[in-house]
């Protein structure tokens, strides 16, 4: 399959697969740009959901790294994006399909010392 994931990636999937906002009627996740820099990256901006004034660099520089790390994902079969939202909230949709489960189960699972 190439190459290892990355810790973006795995970051993703873990993110996907333990989300509170789904559940069995609705298996997506939204995860939006701005999370993914503050909880990820530990940018800290203003208060909500935009990065305003000198914060909005800080997270505008790291959009291209998250698309790329989704794009990715999809690619190797391990998410769904079933709705990109627009460029200005940066959001996207993503649902785990079985293989992107399977590896999320296994990233979740400690790994025995020594093992």
């Amino acid at each position: 399959m190439g190459r290892g994931l990355s810790p973006l990636q795995v970051w993703i999937l873990k993110r996907a697969a333990d989300s509170p906002e789904k559940d069995a009627s609705r298996p997506e996740v939204a995860l939006y740009s701005n999370r993914i820099v503050r909880e990820f990256y530990g940018v800290r901006g203003a208060p909500g959901h935009r990065f305003q004034g000198p914060f909005a660099g800080d997270a505008a520089k790291h959009r291209p790294s998250i698309t790329r790390a989704l794009r990715r994902l999809e690619a190797r079969g391990l998410i769904e994006v079933t709705h990109w939202v627009s460029r200005r909230s940066g959001g996207v949709s993503v649902a785990l399909t079985d293989e992107g489960r399977a590896v999320a189960d296994r990233l979740a699972t400690p790994t025995p010392p020594g093992g």
